[in-house]
């Protein structure tokens, strides 16, 4: 069954007998900008890779991968911080201003693919309680939800390379979004790119200056109707955000 964000998290205080409150918010267009691009910024700038072992289970590779991109990226942050949010349960991580600690905070869920395909129906499942979300955001606190792809690649099979960190998408989940619900509320490449949300992808520049990275693994999302050169990725326009080629 699919429904808007904010129609679940009504149903889901029915199911688990707790009073209703507004645990969607819209984004506010400014703080939407900044996030962008204090992103846009970090992740063109860093170059993460680490070692794993090969034996290593799906789900622990994509714990790993959180934890080193939240490490990483925030070494290049300026004015946001990604930090991760103590507990079972939604949110894994939240992002906060690094000015103003007490009051700007998002929770932020993060997963990790290999390749952006906007036809990909597989659930990425994100919220099924809503305990945690209320012990950290208290009623006064206005609800802004974030969810991030961090993008990887594989070394062949057989050979012990490190793993880089090759992209990272951004969604900005409105009221209004649209997610899959069963017994939780989930997502998918196909339904978050049919979003009527802000978005932002990046690619760092070294890896788009490396051969050995494929580029193609994006190409799904580039498949739009409308040309756009900018980085951000407006409602009406769902051009990839790439930046320049280094030479």
């Amino acid at each position: 069954m699919k429904m808007k964000f904010s129609e679940y998290h009504r149903i889901l205080a029915e199911f688990e007998g707790l009073p209703y409150r507004e645990m969607v918010h819209p984004w506010n267009q400014g703080d939407i900008a900044a996030i962008k691009e204090d992103f846009r910024t970090a992740v063109k700038k860093f170059r993460i890779e680490f070692d794993v072992d090969e034996e290593i289970s799906k789900s622990a590779l994509g714990n790993r991968i959180e934890h080193e991109f939240r490490l990483g990226v925030n070494k290049t942050l300026t004015s946001y911080e990604l930090c991760e949010c103590d507990g079972n349960g939604y949110p894994d991580d939240f992002l906060r201003r690094r000015a103003d600690v007490a009051r700007s905070k998002y929770p932020c869920e993060i997963k990790a693919k290999t390749v952006f395909c906007r036809r990909d129906g597989n659930r990425q499942v994100f919220l099924s309680a809503s305990g945690k979300l209320r012990h950290y955001f208290p009623e006064e606190s206005p609800i802004c939800h974030l969810f991030g792809t961090v993008f990887y690649s594989k070394p062949p099979h057989g050979r012990q390379d490190p793993i880089p960190i090759i992209g990272f998408l951004l969604e900005f989940l409105q009221p209004w979004t649209i997610v899959d619900v069963r017994l939780e509320s989930s997502a998918s490449q196909r339904l978050l790119f049919k979003g009527a949300h802000e978005r932002l992808l990046v690619v760092p520049e070294w890896v788009q200056a490396d051969p050995i990275f494929d580029m193609r693994v994006f190409e799904s999302f580039s498949k739009t109707s409308a040309p756009d050169t900018s980085l951000a990725i407006s409602r009406n326009s769902l051009q990839p955000v790439l930046p320049t080629r280094m030479e």
